[in-house]
């Protein structure tokens, strides 16, 4: 656990378990998205990596994310995704899929919000550098002003880059699912 008063983001989600659930829906959705599978890079990606695979480093990603103790394996964000040139359009596509799945399994708000600033604290490294327009989620710095605007949990590990822009802060996952 996190602390006494509030339990970790993965605590909160149900463990293991409950994001495997989720994840398996979620790139079930994103892997027979029409919208992503329009970028034919995208659509070979997903046709070239088995989906078992996929999902289990999303798993390991999202629980290491959230607090838990499982430890990424996976690429980083950027070397698994920027061959793909993906778009603002295809990024929009992506979240849509991710509220879709959220929506699905009733996620709390609290929880949504935190797990919509962990993914969209990815869209720098993922989507094509001239195709970026900012899409995520900022939250304050004074709301959390020792998170950085993130979940304290995130802060704790080693491998996060904290980043400034515009005098708002946001977190950079060093590490992400990726396209084999």
């Amino acid at each position: 656990m996190q602390s006494a008063e509030k339990p970790s983001l993965y605590d909160r989600l149900g463990g293991v378990y409950s994001i495997a659930t989720v994840v398996d829906d979620f790139i079930n959705r994103v892997m027979s998205d029409p919208k992503l599978n329009a970028n034919p890079l995208v659509d070979e990606a997903h046709h070239r990596v088995p989906p078992a695979g996929f999902k289990y480093l999303v798993t390991e990603m999202v629980c290491w994310a959230t607090g838990g103790p499982q430890k990424y394996t996976g690429k980083s964000m950027k070397e698994s995704h920027s061959h793909l040139k993906i778009t603002a359009q295809e990024w929009e596509a992506f979240l849509g899929d991710f509220q879709q799945t959220l929506d699905k399994f009733a996620v709390p708000p609290d929880e949504q919000a935190e797990l919509k600033a962990i993914v969209n604290s990815l869209s720098t490294p993922i989507r094509h550098p001239r195709c970026y327009r900012p899409t995520w989620w900022l939250l304050e710095s004074s709301r959390q002003p020792h998170s950085f605007g993130c979940p304290v949990s995130l802060m704790k590990h080693p491998t996060i880059e904290r980043k400034r822009p515009m005098g708002r802060s946001r977190i950079l996952l060093s590490g992400a699912p990726a396209f084999a």
